[in-house]
């Protein structure tokens, strides 16, 4: 039922469906992160994927704030394979500057040096 994150996988469990001349449905369940796999499908297969909505009075949990996460991490890790310049939300740079400006703060206030930051226009140095 799941979307397969390898697509030919789905190629391949969807003609199972329909051995032999036998006529067979195949039913997917995709969220919103998925339909990025649902897209790539459709072009490999060139058809379109019917949509059918999920009946009134099915109650549909909330996906967990963490496995949200998983998935558009997933898909991040994808596209980034396609296209080795696409930055995503999860690439590695996107706070190098101010965990590097964090790290170098630490390292002088352990040395016992003087940390000099801005706050409002004004320059003050302060002893950590």
């Amino acid at each position: 039922f799941d979307v397969p994150i390898i697509i030919e996988d789905y190629v391949h469990r969807i003609g199972r469906t329909g051995r032999a001349f036998a006529k067979g449905d195949a039913i997917t369940f995709a969220t919103d992160a998925e339909k990025y796999y649902i897209r790539k499908i459709e072009k490999l297969i060139r058809q379109y994927i019917p949509v059918a909505e999920i009946p009134e009075g099915v109650y549909i949990d909330e996906t967990p704030y963490e496995e949200r996460q998983h998935i558009a991490k997933e898909i991040d890790m994808q596209k980034r394979k396609e296209d080795p310049d696409f930055q995503g939300a999860f690439h590695e740079k996107k706070h190098a500057a101010a965990i590097e400006k964090k790290v170098r703060e630490k390292a002088k206030a352990k040395a016992g040096k003087v940390v000099k930051s801005f706050k409002k226009g004004k320059k003050f140095d302060k002893k950590k």
